[in-house]
């Protein structure tokens, strides 16, 4: 299973920020347009894909107090840190951006690990589906990384290996399914959904 992860989930996020990479640095003039367009394609896929499912197999009650708690201590953190530093502030859209991927990494992960037990066909098929969702979640991360942030690079690989580590930590939880505890699946959705919002606000913003 690790090398799935490694081809469907690593090797898109990777693509997705180098291909984002080389469009800013030859198109930096559009900097700006390019960043509006990875964040329409994001929420494009929020709507989509992302909502929809919410909507089909999780309780709403459950979602909304997850998104609603991700958005309001999002918005208090960054009050409480628009007084720091700005190249400190200019960090938080990214550990933002971050936190929400590995946030709704999670219950796809334990997903995948649930059908690699049951169908190991169907759970290689469920990567291979996300393969595109990541490419995008690549290219967002660098979208951000790529307005001011220095050592944008050194960042984002580090960020790397938290993503896979996190989402093959989710995989291994799938396994062992019966000692989760189900009634966090909502909230932990939840929690992922108002953080991608919130993220994707500072893809729109300067």
């Amino acid at each position: 299973m690790v090398g799935y992860v490694l081809l469907y989930v690593t090797f898109p996020l990777l693509l997705g920020a180098v291909v984002t990479f080389f469009t800013y640095l030859f198109f930096a003039r559009d900097k700006r347009m390019i960043t509006m367009v990875m964040g329409s394609g994001m929420l494009l896929l929020l709507v989509v894909e992302y909502i929809p499912h919410i909507v089909k197999e999780f309780h709403f009650l459950g979602v909304f107090i997850g998104c609603v708690t991700a958005v309001t201590g999002f918005l208090t953190f960054e009050h409480i840190l628009k007084n720091q530093v700005t190249s400190k502030m200019g960090n938080f859209p990214f550990i933002v951006l971050l936190a929400g991927f590995i946030f709704h990494s999670v219950p796809t992960g334990i997903s995948i690990g649930v059908l690699s037990k049951i169908d190991f066909h169907f759970a290689q098929t469920q990567l291979k589906g996300i393969f595109l969702h990541h490419l995008a979640e690549g290219g967002a991360m660098m979208a951000i990384l790529s307005k001011g942030m220095r050592r944008a690079w050194v960042k984002f690989i580090f960020s790397l290996f938290i993503m896979t580590f996190c989402f093959y930590g989710s995989v291994y939880i799938g396994t062992i399914y019966e000692y989760v505890n189900l009634h966090m699946t909502g909230w932990i959705v939840g929690v992922a959904l108002g953080t991608l919002l919130y993220a994707i606000y500072h893809l729109f913003i300067k």
